[in-house]
C-alpha cells in the first residue's frame, strides 16, 4: 500500500514538474538583501535555491512569477490598516530580482 502511495505521488511530482518546465522561463539574478535571514526560492525545476544574506545568485523562474516578485519590490505594494504600522507601507522583500527582467 505505501508503495503504491509513493509512486502515485511521484508520477504527481513529475507531472507538475513537466508542466512547470513547458511554460515560458527566464533566468534572472536574484539578491537576499536580508543581513541575517536566508530565503528559499523555488525555480522552475521546482527545486528550492537558498539565497543566504547578501547572496546574489541566478535563477530560472516562470515568466508569470517574475510580475509577483517584482510586486513584492515595490515599496507602494500596500499599507497597514490597522495597528501600531497602521498607514505605513509593508516593507519591501528582502529578495529581489536584480537583472534579467
Amino acid at each position: 500500500m505505501n508503495e503504491l502511495v509513493d509512486q502515485s505521488l511521484s508520477l504527481s511530482i513529475l507531472g507538475l514538474n513537466q508542466n512547470r518546465l513547458e511554460k515560458p522561463h527566464q533566468i534572472v539574478t536574484m539578491k537576499n538583501h536580508d543581513e541575517k535571514q536566508a530565503f528559499v526560492v523555488r525555480d522552475r525545476h521546482y527545486r528550492d535555491v537558498v539565497l543566504k544574506p547578501g547572496e546574489v545568485k541566478e535563477v530560472d523562474i516562470i515568466s508569470d512569477e517574475i510580475a509577483g516578485w517584482v510586486h513584492l519590490a515595490r515599496e507602494d505594494r500596500g499599507f497597514y490598516e490597522i495597528g501600531p504600522n497602521a498607514g505605513k507601507p509593508f516593507p519591501v522583500h528582502p529578495v529581489r530580482i536584480i537583472a534579467g527582467i
